[in-house]
């Protein structure tokens, strides 16, 4: 059985033979711990797939402050700057759900396939662009949103892509610490502990380290 034709929607535009080429040469890797996966002046020749787990990617301000620029989910690419001729990492990349599984492939195979298949190309570039898009509304966001806005919409994004539902409650493993989702926000460490804890009181959330419950999702609101 082929992986890539059988169980990633992202590769079926690929013929058998080209399948069972990229398969060859794809190495499956997993990690059990949160060790860096890549960091700002490693070599990028290589582009990621995720399996299972969570990954964040990020970059530090002058002075030091970590600024999350995306979560990578389940399904989703990433490392992608080696496929736009960028040689050198800009950024950390590091697991937030362990263990991770992944897919790693070099960059010029898949060069190769997106010369010779225009649909494989296609979809890569609409996965890419997708994520692209959600790192820029949420950016956009921090200038014109109060600070509870934002995390109101970073607990609704969660509910979304990661959220379990039990019963009219709902569920979500993230594994961050606060300082992590006040930087995802733009918000900062103080502004998600008051927030939380203001929901926490209204009886809105429950919240220990690496989950929250959202008690009731219509009380989420932005007042």
């Amino acid at each position: 059985m082929n992986f890539f034709s059988q169980r990633i929607a992202l590769f079926q535009s690929l013929s058998p033979e080209q399948s069972d080429w990229l398969e060859a040469r794809t190495v499956q890797k997993t990690l059990t711990d949160k060790s860096i996966l890549y960091q700002p002046g490693d070599v990028a020749d290589e582009v990621f797939f995720l399996l299972s787990g969570r990954v964040k990617t990020e970059v530090f301000h002058d002075e030091g402050k970590a600024f999350i620029r995306r979560m990578v989910l389940k399904g989703e690419p990433f490392g992608e700057h080696a496929l736009f001729g960028e040689n050198i990492r800009p950024e950390y990349a590091c697991p937030i759900i362990t263990p991770v599984k992944m897919l790693v492939f070099r960059a010029n195979d898949l060069a190769f396939l997106f010369r010779e298949n225009f649909d494989f190309r296609e979809a890569w570039l609409h996965a890419i662009s997708r994520q692209i898009t959600r790192a820029e509304q949420r950016i956009l966001a921090f200038s014109a949103q109060q600070a509870r806005h934002r995390i109101v919409d970073f607990l609704k994004e969660l509910v979304q892509t990661q959220g379990q539902r039990i019963g009219y409650e709902w569920l979500v493993r993230h594994n961050l610490t606060q300082e992590e989702i006040g930087s995802y926000t733009g918000t900062g460490r103080q502004a998600v502990t008051e927030i939380f804890g203001r929901f926490k009181q209204e009886n809105v959330i429950h919240y220990s380290r690496g989950k929250i419950l959202i008690r009731d999702l219509s009380k989420l609101t932005y007042d």
